[in-house]
């Protein structure tokens, strides 16, 4: 390799993508995961059942940010998109959810109007984003529904897409986009979990000359004159130009002390979001028809992920999962929602794992600045530094996030 070194800090999505992309732009890539294998929270755990679990439920959103820069590294993700007949919880009854019109003229879950609001939106979504998207995702339902039945299914699909609880706090900027992705493209799940995309990226870096270093855990960042130094455990690695791609803006600040005023006011108002999920490998769904039930009146979500994609040698694999903060009850929780969504999974179980604390992104994009207020790729107080994740640039919320910010924080280093 030629071109001048980079330093890419972390192997999960955001450090990957970075790594792949500046590699093949020519530069010389070394790249600095902390545990033994790359992959952070997109790495996927084989487990002794024959399942393949995820850190909870993923999902890839087609045509999106992240999508654009994997087809641009010439990766196509394996696995299919989910079935349009889903379920909800409203006030006390479960019914079909109108994703399509068949399943939209029998419900009973919502009424008429919220059956005609809900039709007008989706007779042309991406409408939606032409129009008025100041304030939160909460403000946005308000202005496009009025009915009870509508405004909680909306504030459902706002919540499963962005994975933030409250409509009120993430900014309709960030958030509509999701929803309208998901309504037109949709997502996919992906076989062998997000594992493959996390194999896929590590496969193309290391093509293009990336060196991977893992056991590698950087300790600090400084800088000597022009250059950075990386200090790890055992060695120090020097780069033209380092990129921050592992956890959150608080990780990142501390990585540059006292070199980046920026990077440390950000870390102290970021609002991360979080999730606790229940993955359970059931032998078989007792209702089968019922793969998947949103909570309208709670932020709860039940979906099996099999056989949309193939995550298991046999039966299902599924997740539960609560948006927000966690607490001892969290579990029975989930436990308690599959007794109404699957009663008898109890005696299904082959395998389960719970997961009270899982950081979904470190930031929520907040009005008014939404996506555009976000920090970074480069960290304008230190020339050479960029920082990627999904807390992180312009473009996109989650993985989205985090592949397009590690894309753009390699081209901005390679210049």
């Amino acid at each position: 390799m030629t071109g001048h070194p980079i330093v890419v800090v972390g192997g999960g999505l955001a450090g990957l993508t970075a790594a792949a992309t500046a590699a093949r732009a020519g530069a010389t890539v070394t790249m600095l995961e902390a545990r033994g294998r790359p992959g952070g929270r997109a790495r996927s755990e084989r487990r002794a059942s024959g399942g393949v679990f995820n850190e909870g439920p993923h999902a890839l959103y087609a045509g999106l940010a992240g999508w654009r820069e994997l087809s641009a590294l010439g990766i196509g993700p394996r696995g299919q998109r989910p079935s349009p007949h889903a379920w909800g919880r409203w006030q006390g009854r479960i019914d079909r959810l109108p994703g399509t019109n068949l399943d939209a003229i029998r419900t009973r879950l919502i009424g008429l109007r919220a059956k005609a609001e809900l039709g007008r939106l989706l007779a042309s979504p991406r409408r939606a984003l032409r129009g008025d998207l100041s304030g939160s995702l909460a403000d946005w339902i308000d202005r496009v529904a009025r009915d009870p039945g509508a405004r909680a299914l909306l504030s459902m699909v706002g919540r499963t897409g962005t994975y933030s609880p409250d409509p009120a706090t993430i900014a309709a900027s960030a958030a509509v986009p999701q929803i309208i992705g998901a309504i037109t493209d949709g997502v996919r799940y992906l076989d062998g979990g997000w594992q493959q995309l996390i194999d896929s990226l590590r496969s193309v870096a290391v093509a293009a000359g990336t060196v991977v270093e893992t056991d590698a855990k950087a300790e600090a960042i400084t800088r000597s004159g022009t250059r950075w130094i990386v200090h790890t455990t055992d060695r120090e690695v020097v780069g033209d130009a380092v990129i921050i791609a592992a956890g959150g803006p608080a990780h990142a600040a501390r990585l540059l002390a006292d070199h980046s005023a920026s990077l440390a006011t950000h870390a102290d108002s970021a609002e991360p979001a979080l999730m606790a999920s229940l993955d359970l490998h059931l032998a078989q769904l007792p209702i089968s028809q019922r793969r998947a039930c949103f909570a309208l009146d709670a932020p709860l979500y039940f979906s099996a992920h099999t056989p949309t994609a193939n995550l298991a040698t046999h039966g299902e694999v599924v997740h539960v999962s609560w948006y927000g903060t966690a607490d001892d009850t969290t579990e029975s929780t989930l436990e308690d929602y599959c007794d109404e969504v699957q009663p008898g999974w109890r005696e299904q179980v082959i395998d389960r794992r719970f997961g009270r604390h899982l950081v979904v992104a470190y930031d929520v994009p907040r009005a008014p600045d939404g996506l555009r207020g976000r920090f970074g790729p480069r960290v304008d107080d230190c020339p050479g530094v960029f920082v990627a994740g999904d807390w992180v640039g312009a473009n996109g919320l989650l993985g989205d996030a985090a592949i397009a910010s590690g894309a753009e924080a390699a081209r901005l280093a390679c210049r």
